[in-house]
């Protein structure tokens, strides 16, 4: 686990904890998941100069030396249901995505505000935009199951799209969780449908079988 200090430099370097991770990973020759979001990190490392042809640099190699991260690079989410009527259970490694990406999401809510919350205004009434970190697990595990979904970069895609759109019109609402489902209906899948496909078709995203 690292301190507040280090997290506040990795922040001053331009980068995540996401980025940080996937640092100490590679320290570790541990075998990394393939995903355009892990490979999105590694062309980011190696443009601003912390990875050459996939290896640590000393710029890298500095800014992590002797730190150890104990959560591992997000890994590819699996559910399983049980009983007559298939009822979705909370996996560690879903547990772990989703927590991973709520985290993400705070980190460029603070990025770009320096806030880690914000809150949405209606009818005068005013609510966090952000759900807590349960919350957001349970949420998401609904609208996966309601819906299907198998692809989970299109899901990370789409909330960060959502969050950057509601920043940069400094309007936080609907609140997050009413994008994801709201009466039994979620805009946000509705907008997963819409979103283009990346140009590069030779990364597969990451799936669910």
């Amino acid at each position: 686990m690292i301190n507040i200090e280090k997290y506040a430099s990795i922040l001053e370097h331009g980068l995540l904890l996401d980025h940080y991770s996937l640092l100490c990973s590679i320290r570790g020759e541990e075998e990394l998941p393939k995903s355009k979001r892990i490979q999105g990190f590694i062309n980011l490392l190696t443009k601003k100069g912390y990875l050459l042809k996939g290896k640590l640099t000393s710029k890298a190699i500095e800014l992590i030396e002797n730190d150890r991260v104990i959560s591992d690079v997000i890994k590819s989410p699996t559910l399983v249901t049980k009983g007559l009527l298939k009822t979705p259970v909370i996996t560690d490694d879903y547990l772990q995505w989703a927590k991973t990406l709520h985290e993400k999401l705070q980190d460029k809510l603070f990025e770009k505000t320096g806030k880690r919350q914000a809150r949405g205004n209606i009818n005068g009434a005013t609510y966090s935009f952000l759900p807590n970190v349960n919350d957001f697990c349970k949420i998401l595990l609904k609208v996966i199951v309601a819906y299907k979904l198998k692809d989970f970069d299109k899901i990370d895609k789409c909330l960060m799209r959502f969050l950057e759109r509601k920043i940069k019109e400094n309007n936080y609402f609907p609140i997050l969780g009413y994008y994801m489902m709201k009466n039994n209906t979620s805009t946000m899948v509705t907008e997963m449908d819409n979103i283009e496909e990346e140009s590069s078709d030779n990364q597969a995203s990451t799936f669910i079988i």
